[in-house]
């Protein structure tokens, strides 16, 4: 799957895209990509061929998030794929999407003793 996420904008229902998809850096084998579409914003998490493991933690993933998302954890909230899927994992053409509402944020700071301590507690 490219920048033009067309398809997974149709296959999730998000309206049409009314800009181009910004790529995303992250540190997995997943693409992410910013999109806009006449519904809103969204982060796309697009997959080309997910080996059968990886399969295994994208259906177990799946129903951690809907879990956490139904008890009112504090997280973007994932879309339900509409067809067949793996967790949250749509099939669309020869790979898989998934896609949850954009949240606008800032990276916290590095290198923060406080915030450390804090994340080591939670």
């Amino acid at each position: 799957m490219t920048s033009d996420l067309s398809a997974v904008a149709e296959a999730f229902g998000l309206g049409a895209p009314v800009a181009p998809a910004v790529a995303l850096s992250g540190g997995s084998p997943a693409r992410r990509w910013r999109l806009r579409t006449e519904r809103g914003g969204w982060m796309v998490k697009t997959y080309e061929a997910p080996a059968a493991w990886e399969r295994e933690q994208m259906r177990d993933a799946g129903v951690l998030e809907r879990a956490a998302h139904g008890t009112g954890v504090a997280m973007p909230r994932p879309l339900v794929p509409p067809g067949p899927a793996i967790g949250l994992w749509q099939a669309i053409g020869p790979g898989y999407a998934r896609v949850s509402e954009w949240v606008d944020g800032t990276p916290p700071p590095t290198g923060t003793p406080t915030l450390a301590r804090w994340l080591g507690r939670t």
